[in-house]
């Protein structure tokens, strides 16, 4: 025991550090913060009261006016219980402040939950308004922008689920505790340690619920609060500013979509999850359009007049496409028919019967069209600019796409192409590489490649071995299994919204400005060399080198860099679709995006990273991948993962976390990876710790950092360890190899050029 005075701003005990003692104020006030929670301690309270389950720090305690406090030492479990024997005065104010705290923390938890739940309506409310605003005015109405976290079919805002743990009469118990204490009725507790200390206890645990609980809400405020407002412009305020501008282009001002915007941008500026810059800078955006719209108006420009050149070819667009992929007349009749129908339907995104045939009839005929369009377009040197847009974008008619995106669709179609130097194709130029033989089809949603589809209609007897033999020569025959398998599963899967995915290009799907959305190779390779110069790794394969001159046998690290497919549409999800082709193991991996990615391309191809390393570890461990005793990333990775409750090495408060993580990754051990993975490039990676000291050890020993980053992180406690174990082991590799260099050079013999690569892949 000991007495402190403390100076106003004075830190007591900081967050997330370990509770070692509890301290009684006697003067003064102390205020108690973390990330989403402030309230004031006062004379008479226990700083770190209900904590004492935990054992650590939820709060940090700062003075907020000179105080006098008197600290006890925590020394084993049953300390508390000692605590309260030895001294009267300390039981009296640590029930009472138990009790006091955690009702407080109850009452905000209920505050918080009704104040989300009000921001939930307010956004469902807003998007029916905003559907019905679509309907009178007949404009396309655009999809909810859901997070890409959202791993659901669904495409309604995620609901708040409330903890089962926290029961109903909680909150009526702690009335009751508080309404004792103010008529005196508890103080015959204090006669009696072990009850109060159970009451305590009692307190402690159910504080620990709720500010776990807390803390699941503020993430659940966070992802609506990025509904309202996000850096991508995927976001209501952009859904209502576009409706606002398209509205004062046709009609002029509209008074209740204004109030309606006002009222967006009161949302905005309360909320504590957006950032005021961001929100200052977006209302101002809208702001200068608006008065620029104003003006122009005013001055009578159209400006769709600049576009006239581009509408001229784009006239009887779907007839163009139509006689040239030269389908049936009954095909073209009712593909027309359907395109048609589908164009005078204003909530596109709805879900009835009728819509869902409409789009699935539109579907089947459009791959249909296309495999015949392209299969044509391969003997034809001059490709008319529509067809392009039909391949490369899923574009078949200017007022389905609305003239403006028609126009700048039609204005990049020749430009628009990939960089098979580095790996990346448009989907034109993947299938054309597949029919020329200079790439092998994906396998299709059944895991199964075209070597194994064929041999599969031999198994079956629906072919015989010479036919056999000339289908797996068959390039044609190849392309048409890569239209009809890889083709439509990836394009819906990359589209990300899978209820409402129909392949035409549509008005209603471009969420922001197609310039801005637009996938570049160049932008491509910026990304994956931003991934490398962290994890530069992250794409070495392990392949067994043989020489028979040098008579070497060496495992060394080959880097092969992912073969990356642009998909004809707008859409929100990347897609990892094979680790290998076949069974090759030395060749590249498969990535699909959307040509027009609305969605951040540095955080999608991320996660596409570590799926691929998580994937390729699988394939190389074989039916071992998730066995212990043969140390692996995914091994070690399920097992922090299945058995962190029982790793003593992780905080009661960590526990909870990975929880959480697991949760929100609906049990998948790979999807928690791929989190973990994101946060280990884009924050452990430049030094900003956010992973638990496990998940730190695993990840650096199978994704280690590049020596920059190795070198500046050194002398962080943090990382020091991990990194000296990481260092000796590579020395060790590095002592090995060159023993084997030198005994080659003694022998005179000449070192092969992919043993000098390997040298220098050990320097990294």
């Amino acid at each position: 025991m000991g007495n402190l005075t403390l100076p106003k701003g004075s830190m007591i005990y900081q967050i997330d550090t370990p509770l070692t003692h509890v301290a009684c104020i006697i003067k003064g006030s102390v205020t108690a913060s973390s990330n989403y929670e402030e309230f004031t301690l006062h004379a008479g309270d226990v700083i770190g009261i209900t904590d004492i389950s935990r054992k650590i720090h939820s709060f940090s305690y700062q003075a907020k006016e000179d105080c006098l406090i008197v600290s006890y030492a925590l020394k084993g479990d049953n300390q508390i219980e000692r605590l309260l024997t030895e001294n009267a005065t300390l039981a009296k104010c640590a029930l009472s402040s138990s009790i006091k705290q955690t009702y407080s923390l109850l009452d905000s938890y209920l505050f918080q939950q009704y104040d989300c739940m009000g921001l939930y309506n307010f956004l469902c409310s807003s998007y029916e308004e905003y559907k019905n605003l679509c309907k009178v005015l007949l404009i396309p109405a655009k999809a909810i922008p859901l997070p890409v976290e959202q791993e659901t079919d669904s495409e309604e805002i995620p609901v708040f689920e409330e903890n089962k743990e926290i029961d109903q009469w909680i909150r009526r118990y702690y009335e009751d505790l508080q309404e004792m204490q103010k008529d005196h009725t508890t103080e015959h507790f204090i006669s009696h340690p072990a009850f109060t200390a159970g009451l305590i206890l009692k307190a402690a645990n159910d504080a620990s619920v709720i500010l776990r609980e807390l803390s699941h809400i503020e993430e659940y405020r966070s992802e609506l609060s990025s509904l309202l407002l996000n850096e991508n412009h995927l976001d209501f305020y952009d859904l209502y500013t576009t409706l606002y501008n398209h509205c004062l282009k046709a009609q002029g001002e509209n008074p209740s979509l204004a109030s309606t915007i006002s009222m967006l941008e009161e949302q905005i500026q309360s909320s504590s999850c957006i950032d005021k810059a961001l929100a200052e800078k977006r209302i101002r955006m809208h702001k200068e359009k608006e008065a620029k719209l104003l003006e122009e108006k005013q001055r009578g420009l159209n400006r769709e007049d600049e576009n006239t050149e581009y509408h001229l070819q784009l006239q009887n667009s779907l007839d163009t496409i139509l006689k040239y992929a030269d389908c049936s007349h009954e095909t073209a009749l009712t593909f027309k028919q359907l395109v048609g129908d589908y164009k005078k339907v204003i909530d596109k995104n709805a879900t009835d019967s009728d819509l869902k045939k409409l789009r699935g009839d539109l579907t089947g005929l459009f791959y249909e069209i296309y495999v015949s369009a392209f299969r044509k377009s391969l003997t034809d040197s001059d490709i008319p600019v529509v067809l392009k847009m039909f391949f490369q974008f899923g574009y078949v008619d200017e007022q389905l796409a609305g003239e403006e995106n028609a126009a700048y669709l039609c204005s990049i179609a020749d430009s628009f192409c990939g960089d098979p130097e580095r790996n990346v194709y448009t989907a034109y130029e993947w299938f054309t590489a597949v029919y020329q033989g200079l790439k092998q089809p994906r396998r299709n949603e059944y895991d199964v490649d075209y070597q194994g589809y064929v041999h599969e209609q031999l198994l079956n007897k629906k072919i015989d071995k010479q036919k056999e033999k000339e289908l797996l020569e068959d390039n044609e025959k190849k392309l048409l299994f890569e239209l009809s398998n890889f083709f439509p599963s990836v394009n819906k899967m990359t589209f990300g919204r899978i209820t409402s995915f129909c392949p035409v290009f549509s008005e209603h799907n471009v969420l922001t400005d197609l310039k801005d959305s637009l996938i570049t190779p160049q932008r491509l390779k910026e990304i994956l060399d931003m991934i490398r110069s962290v994890d530069y790794s992250a794409f070495y394969r392990e392949e067994l080198f043989f020489d028979n001159a040098s008579n070497v046998r060496e495992q060394i690290q080959t880097e092969i860099l992912p073969d990356i497919i642009l998909m004809p549409n707008i859409g929100t999800r990347g897609v990892m679709w094979q680790e290998i082709e076949g069974k090759r193991r030395s060749s590249p991996a498969t990535y699909a995006l959307p040509a027009f990615l609305l969605e951040n391309p540095e955080q999608i191809l991320i996660r596409l990273t570590g799926e691929f390393r998580y994937e390729m570890c699988k394939r190389t461990q074989g039916a071992r991948w998730n066995d212990v005793s043969e140390p692996s990333l995914t091994s070690e990775y399920c097992d922090y993962a299945q058995f962190y409750r029982k790793n003593n090495d992780l905080s009661p408060d960590t526990k909870d976390k990975i929880r959480a993580a697991l949760a929100k990754a609906r049990g998948s051990y790979k999807q928690m990876f791929v989190q973990d993975y994101l946060i280990w490039i884009l924050y452990e990676g430049k030094g900003s710790p956010r992973l638990n000291k496990v998940a730190r050890r695993i990840l650096f020993t199978y994704c280690p950092f590049t020596k920059d980053i190795r070198k500046s992180l050194s002398a962080n406690p943090l990382y020091k360890d991990v990194i000296d174990r990481w260092g000796i082991k590579r020395s060790q590799q590095k002592n090995r190899f060159e023993n084997l260099l030198k005994k080659l050079q003694n022998s005179g013999k000449m070192i092969p050029e992919e043993l000098l690569k390997q040298q220098e892949f050990l320097e990294l």
